[in-house]
């Protein structure tokens, strides 16, 4: 992320993009994979927040301008989604391991 605050090739959107949708790829593979309802169920606040930003796209002049930023937005969410709940599945695992030994 600091890469594309850093270099500049021309587009300043262009880093941006490509290191917002592998965010964004990242995390959602993370939860497919990983997925715990328990797990996200503690991220409800992040969750709801980003529901009352998709809903407010529908009211804003300029829909797609809001509709990307929403979405630059969303890979950071589900990025932080994908990767806490991949660490306290592993941390947990480890732990039952570690008891069953």
């Amino acid at each position: 992320m600091v890469a594309k605050d850093v270099t500049f090739i021309g587009d300043s959107f262009l880093l941006r993009g490509f290191t917002q949708v592998g965010m964004l790829i990242v995390g959602v593979v993370l939860l497919l994979t990983k997925y715990n309802w328990h797990l996200i169920k503690k991220q409800w606040l992040v969750i709801c927040y980003f529901m009352m930003l998709m809903i407010s796209i529908l009211y804003s002049p300029f829909k797609t301008y809001t509709f990307l930023q929403v979405v630059s937005l969303m890979s950071a969410i589900v990025f932080f989604l994908g990767l806490a709940c991949y660490g306290i599945k592993k941390r947990t695992e480890y732990l039952n391991t570690f008891f069953l030994v």
